[in-house]
C-alpha cells in the first residue's frame, strides 16, 4: 500500500510562496476541510485495511472513497473520476452545482475552457483488476452540471500521472459514490480533531500531522508485504490453475488422438472389407439382373407361344363347332332324302376331315401349351435363382449397413472427442487471455506507480537538496548578521545606520526562510524514506508480474503446440469422414440397385403368376374342348353307323331310315 502525507506536501508548497498566497491557501484548506492525511492503495482498500485505518486514534473524520482514471472517447483528456467527498477534501463550486443524479458530474475548473454546463462528456470504459474483473463504473456518459476546485489539485500544471493514454491527468471529476461498482475503496482521507482550525502553513500543523502520519504508518506496518504476498499468491494460483487446465486439456487431447487413431484403423479396415464385399455384391447383382432379363425374355416368348396356342385352340374349337353344325345340317339333309343323304354324307366326310384336322390342331395346341409350361417352369426357376441372389445381396447389404453404422458411431464418438478437445483448447486460450489481461493491467499499474513514486522521489530529493543548501548557507547568514550588529554598534551616522538596519532586516528575512526550510528536513527525509520503501515494493511487484507474464507466455506456447496437434487430428478425422461419406454414397447406390432389382423381381413374379393362371385356364379349356371333341367323335361314329344303315336300307329300297339327332 502506497501512503502519501498530503498535508505535509501541501505545507511545503505553501511555505515557498509569499505571505498573501500562504494566507489564501490556508483559508482555502480550512474552508474545504482539506485532508490532513490521505492514504491510497495500489490494489484497493479492503475490509482489513479499513479496520487498521479505523484503529488510528484522534481522527474526527475518516472518509473512504473511489477513484479511477478514465480517457474520454475523443482521447483528448484523461480525467481522474472520484466519488463525491463526504466530509473531507470538499469540492468548491466555481460555476453550476454539485451532482445530484446518477448521470451528473462536476469537472475541474481547468477543464472549463473545453466543456460547458449541459454538455455530455463520454468516457471509455475500463476494466478493474479486482477478482470479479468488472468495470469500475455503472455508467460512462455524464451530464456536466458544474465546475469546481479541490484541495487535492491545487495547481493547474501538474494534476498527476497515470498509466493510461498519454500518461498525464488533465483534471478531476466527481460523481455520486453509488456509480462505482468496485467492492474495495481506493482512497482514504483523514481529518484529525487536534488539527481542526490549524493552518496548514503553521509549524504546529507540521508537528501534529507528523505524529498522526507516524500512527497511520504503524497501523499499516507490514500491510504492504501482506497485500503483495496475497496478490502474488492469487496470481500464482491463477497461473497454476491455467497450467492445470492446459495439462488436462493436453491429456484429454492425447486421449482423443489415441481414440481417433484407433477409430481411423477400424475405419480403414471397414473400408477394405467394404471394398471387397462391394465388388462381390455388384457382381452378383449384375448376374442376377442378367438372369432376370433372360427369364423375362423367355417368359415373354412363352407368353407369345401361349397366345398362339390359345388362338389356334380357339380356331380349332371354331372349326369343331362348325363341324358339329355341318353334322347337324347333314342329318337334316339325310332325313330329307337321298339327295340330302348324299349331301349329308358329303358333309359327314367333310366333317370327319374337319374333326380330324381340329383334333390335329388341338393336339398341336396341347404340345405348344406343354412347351409354354416348360418355358414357364424355366422362367420360374430363373426367378427363384434371381430371388435367391437378391436375398443374398440384401443380406450382404444389411451386413455392410451394420458395418457403416458401427463406423458412423465411431466417427461420431471421435467427433465428440475432437469437439471436446477444441472446447478445452478454447477454454485454455480464454484463461490465458483473461490471465494475461490481468497481468498486463498489473504490470501497467505497477509501472505507473513506480513512475509516480520516482517523480515524487525526485521532488523530495530536490527539496532535501535545497534544505542542505540552506544548512550550508545559514552559518554565513548568521555571520553576516553578527557583523552587521557589530557595525551598527560602532556606527553613529544616521544614514549609515538606516542602510545597515535595512541590510539586517533583509538578512533576517533570509534567515527566517532558511530556518523554516531546515525545519522541514525531518519531514522531507521521512517522506523520502517512505517513497523509497514503496518504490522498492513496487519494483518487486513489477518484476513478479513480469515473471508471471513469462510463465503465461510459456503456457501459451504449449497451447499453440496442442492446437497444432488438434488440427492434425481434426484433419485426419475430416479425411476419415470424407471416406465414410464416399462409402456411404456407394452403399446407397447399391441399396438403390437392390431396390430396383427387387422391384423387377416383383414384376417378374407378377408376370409368372399371370402366365401360370393363363396356362391353367387354357389347360382347363383344352380339357373341355377335348371332351367335346371326344363326344363329337362318338356322335360322328354313331352317325356313320346310322348312315351306313340308311345306305343299306336305301340300297335295299327301304326309305324308312331317319338321321339321328345330336345327343
Amino acid at each position: 500500500m502506497a501512503m502519501i502525507a498530503i498535508g505535509v506536501l501541501v505545507f511545503v508548497g505553501l511555505k515557498v510562496t509569499g505571505p498573501e498566497m500562504t494566507r489564501i491557501g490556508d483559508e482555502y484548506m480550512l474552508r474545504n476541510n482539506a485532508a490532513d492525511i490521505t492514504v491510497v492503495s495500489t490494489y484497493g482498500i479492503d475490509d482489513k485495511d479499513r479496520e487498521l485505518l479505523k484503529s488510528v486514534p484522534g481522527y474526527k473524520y475518516l472518509d473512504f472513497g473511489y477513484s479511477v482514471d478514465l480517457l474520454t472517447k475523443s482521447e483528448e483528456d484523461i480525467v481522474r473520476i472520484q466519488s463525491m467527498p463526504r466530509n473531507v477534501a470538499l469540492i468548491e463550486v466555481v460555476e453550476g452545482r454539485l451532482p445530484k443524479k446518477y448521470d451528473e458530474i462536476i469537472l475541474d475548473r481547468d477543464l472549463q475552457s473545453r466543456y460547458e454546463i449541459g454538455d455530455t462528456i463520454y468516457f471509455k470504459d475500463e476494466k478493474s483488476i479486482d477478482e470479479d474483473n468488472t468495470n469500475y463504473l455503472k455508467h460512462y456518459d455524464f451530464k456536466i452540471v458544474g465546475f469546481g476546485t479541490s484541495s487535492e489539485y491545487i495547481t493547474n500544471t501538474d494534476k498527476g500521472s497515470t498509466n493510461i493514454g498519454f500518461g498525464e491527468i488533465t483534471g478531476f471529476g466527481a460523481v455520486l459514490e453509488n456509480q462505482f461498482k468496485s467492492k474495495e475503496y481506493s482512497i482514504a482521507r483523514y481529518s484529525f480533531d487536534d488539527l481542526v482550525g490549524v493552518k496548514h502553513s503553521s509549524d504546529e500543523f507540521v508537528k501534529r500531522v507528523a505524529v498522526h502520519a507516524n500512527n497511520v504508518e504503524e497501523a499499516l506496518d507490514g500491510r504492504d508485504e501482506t497485500k503483495f504476498d496475497e496478490l502474488k499468491i492469487k496470481l500464482v494460483d491463477e497461473i497454476n490453475d491455467g497450467d492445470k487446465k492446459i495439462n488436462d486439456a493436453r491429456d484429454e487431447l492425447r486421449d482423443a488422438e489415441v481414440k481417433l487413431n484407433d477409430a481411423r484403423v477400424e475405419l480403414n479396415d471397414f473400408f477394405d472389407e467394404y471394398d471387397e464385399s462391394k465388388g462381390d455384391f455388384h457382381s452378383k447383382i449384375a448376374e442376377a439382373k442378367q438372369k432376370l432379363k433372360d427369364a423375362e425374355a423367355e417368359l415373354a416368348d412363352g407368353k407369345i407361344k401361349l397366345e398362339d396356342g390359345k388362338a389356334k385352340l380357339i380356331e380349332e374349337e371354331s372349326k369343331f363347332n362348325d363341324g358339329i353344325r355341318e353334322y347337324e345340317d347333314g342329318k337334316v339333309e339325310l332325313e330329307k332324302g337321298r339327295k340330302e343323304y348324299e349331301d349329308g354324307l358329303k358333309q359327314f366326310v367333310e366333317g370327319s376331315e374337319t374333326l380330324a384336322s381340329g383334333e390335329k390342331e388341338l393336339n398341336e395346341g396341347k404340345e405348344k401349351l406343354k412347351e409354354g409350361e416348360i418355358e414357364l417352369l424355366d422362367g420360374i426357376k430363373q426367378y427363384e435363382d434371381g430371388l435367391k441372389q437378391y436375398k443374398e445381396g440384401k443380406a450382404e447389404l444389411e451386413a455392410n449397413r451394420k458395418i457403416l453404422e458401427t463406423s458412423k458411431t465411431q466417427l461420431d464418438a471421435a467427433k465428440t472427442e475432437i469437439d471436446q478437445g477444441k472446447a478445452l483448447l478454447d477454454e485454455g486460450y480464454a484463461e490465458y487471455e483473461s490471465s494475461k489481461e490481468k497481468v498486463d493491467a498489473g504490470i501497467a499499474y505497477a509501472q505507473g506507480q513506480v513512475d509516480s513514486l520516482n517523480s515524487q522521489k525526485i521532488e523530495l530529493e530536490n527539496q532535501l537538496s535545497e534544505i542542505r543548501q540552506a544548512e550550508s548557507e545559514i552559518d554565513n547568514v548568521n555571520g553576516q548578521i553578527s557583523d552587521l550588529h557589530r557595525q551598527i554598534d560602532e556606527t553613529t551616522d544616521e544614514e549609515t545606520l538606516n542602510q545597515l538596519y535595512e541590510q539586517l532586516n533583509g538578512l533576517k528575512e533570509i534567515k527566517k526562510n532558511l530556518d523554516y526550510a531546515i525545519s522541514q528536513k525531518d519531514s522531507v527525509e521521512t517522506g523520502l524514506q517512505g517513497i523509497e520503501g514503496g518504490l522498492l515494493l513496487a519494483n518487486e511487484g513489477l518484476e513478479e508480474a513480469k515473471a508471471g507474464l513469462v510463465l503465461l507466455e510459456a503456457g501459451k506456447t504449449e497451447l499453440d503446440k496442442n492446437l497444432a496437434t488438434w488440427e492434425v487430428g481434426k484433419a485426419e478425422y475430416d479425411k476419415g469422414k470424407a471416406e465414410y461419406d464416399s462409402g456411404y454414397a456407394q452403399f446407397q447406390e447399391g441399396e438403390k440397385l437392390l431396390v430396383d432389382s427387387g422391384k423387377q423381381l416383383e414384376d417378374a413374379k407378377a408376370e409368372i403368376d399371370k402366365g401360370t393362371k393363363e396356362i391353367a385356364d387354357n389347360k382347363k379349356l383344352l380339357e373341355e374342348k377335348t371332351k367335346e371333341l371326344e363326344d363329337g367323335k362318338k356322335e360322328l361314329a354313331d352317325s356313320k353307323a346310322k348312315l351306313q344303315e340308311a345306305e343299306e336300307e336305301i340300297a335295299s329300297g327301304t326309305n324308312s331310315c331317319k338321321m339321328p339327332k345330336k345327343k
